[in-house]
């Protein structure tokens, strides 16, 4: 695969992989760290759905791949691409460090 330029704004959950991670803005000032965990790479809702998982990071700026390595996922949930055309938010990069209790894993099938 090419190599990607961050940020990424993506159109459709096809422009994402496992690991990609984007900010979320917290009420404080701060800002939280989701991490796509599964994609659906054909049929119904391919283009749209995707798990993303909270990740167990907060800082004064926004998460880089150095922050994460090592960090567990919180909880994980089905979410849609609309949080990226809708919403605005953008992949800052991609990690394959956080990690996260098999019996939480949410897999697409």
């Amino acid at each position: 695969m090419p190599d990607r330029k961050y940020p990424l704004s993506p159109r459709s959950s096809r422009d994402l992989r496992i690991g990609d991670f984007w900010a979320v803005p917290l009420s404080d000032g701060t800002f939280g760290c989701l991490q796509v965990r599964d994609l659906k790479t054909s049929g119904s809702g391919s283009l749209k759905t995707l798990v993303a998982a909270v990740i167990d990071w907060r800082g004064s700026i926004p998460p880089q791949e150095s922050g994460l390595v090592g960090r567990r996922f919180l909880a994980q949930g089905l979410t849609r691409i609309e949080a990226f055309t809708k919403v605005g938010a953008q992949i800052l990069g991609n990690s394959d460090k956080t990690f996260g209790a098999e019996d939480l894993c949410l897999k697409l099938p």
